[in-house]
């Protein structure tokens, strides 16, 4: 894929100018809502696909419970913002 970089970087700026790619993802957000998919929950999207392949390792014993739960915990951080798991430096614990 490296030597392909600039092509791909010329091509997105080419198909942007032209503006097929917001037609494309228009037309994609379109076609989910007609089928009655949310965008990001597609069966299709990578997360799903992640979720899937986890379970098939699991079930013919290639992961382990404990590798599945670290992948279904790394999965769900993209629902969590660093505000809520930050704590203010006053409440903050140091040893020294």
């Amino acid at each position: 894929m490296y030597p392909l970089a600039p092509l791909l970087t010329w091509s997105r700026r080419f198909f942007s100018s032209l503006g097929l790619t917001p037609a494309v993802g228009l037309f994609t957000h379109a076609v989910l809502a007609a089928i009655g998919e949310r965008a990001g929950q597609a069966a299709f999207h990578p997360r799903r696909q992640v979720e899937h392949l986890v379970r098939e390792g699991v079930g013919y014993g290639l992961l382990s419970d404990e590798q599945s739960a670290i992948v279904q915990r790394v999965l769900t951080l993209a629902s969590r913002r660093v505000r809520d798991e930050m704590v203010p430096w006053d409440e903050v614990l140091v040893v020294q």
